[in-house]
């Protein structure tokens, strides 16, 4: 049995200057609109909403990046709920009023979530979550503020293009090739990882994913 990830989580975290909006908005931008906000028409969402909006925003993305900016700026967001219903590719399964399943909203591919500290920080205690959640902590996207008002200015205007290109060209690659090149990106991956312990498995696979990607 070929080995899954399921949705990958990078949380992308640091303080407000690092330019992790402008980095948000140039990883969605090749495939739609990358604005983030609340109105639907593009791959990102802000934070205030409520946990049902967030998961209907998501419905029907599938392989490609989708942003939720300042994820943890919400108390009223359970964020342990979240990454698990997240990485499990689905929302919890619900009645509606007259007792009959509600439709369930699903999704895949990689969730961008941002904010000033670690999801970790605010979810104290629970280990599960080291194995759902790739973090950035402290990365500087953008040097200066002429830089990141010039990359989200390209973005806004230039967009969904390069997307379609990479999906043509996954789609030539035989799945077994593929296969076989996401096992040497696994054993590149591991190579790196200086902490071995029961969760590094379970964390090398989302990681030898995005070195696939790159690659």
């Amino acid at each position: 049995m070929k080995p899954t990830c399921g949705t990958i989580i990078v949380n992308v975290c640091g303080e407000s200057t690092i330019g992790k909006s402008t980095a948000q908005m140039l990883m969605t931008s090749p495939f739609m609109s990358p604005v983030i906000g609340n109105s639907g028409k593009s791959l990102s969402i802000c934070a205030n909403n409520t946990q049902n909006m967030l998961y209907r925003h998501m419905k029907d993305v599938y392989g490609v990046p989708f942003v939720i900016d300042d994820i943890t700026t919400n108390d009223n967001l359970n964020l342990s709920s979240i990454v698990y219903d997240i990485v499990q590719g689905e929302e919890k399964g619900r009645m509606n009023g007259s007792g009959e399943a509600r439709e369930i909203s699903s999704w895949s591919g990689v969730v961008i979530t941002s904010s000033e500290s670690p999801i970790m920080d605010a979810v104290k205690g629970d280990q599960g979550l080291k194995a759902r959640v790739l973090h950035t902590y402290g990365i500087q996207w953008t040097m200066t503020a002429e830089q990141s008002t010039l990359i989200k200015r390209v973005v806004s205007r230039n967009y969904g293009f390069t997307g379609k290109e990479f999906a043509d060209y996954v789609a030539t690659i035989p799945l077994d090739d593929l296969y076989d090149r996401f096992l040497d990106s696994l054993e590149v991956v591991k190579g790196f990882m200086v902490k071995k312990d029961h969760l590094t498995d379970r964390l090398a696979y989302k990681y030898a994913t995005v070195h696939l990607t790159v690659l």
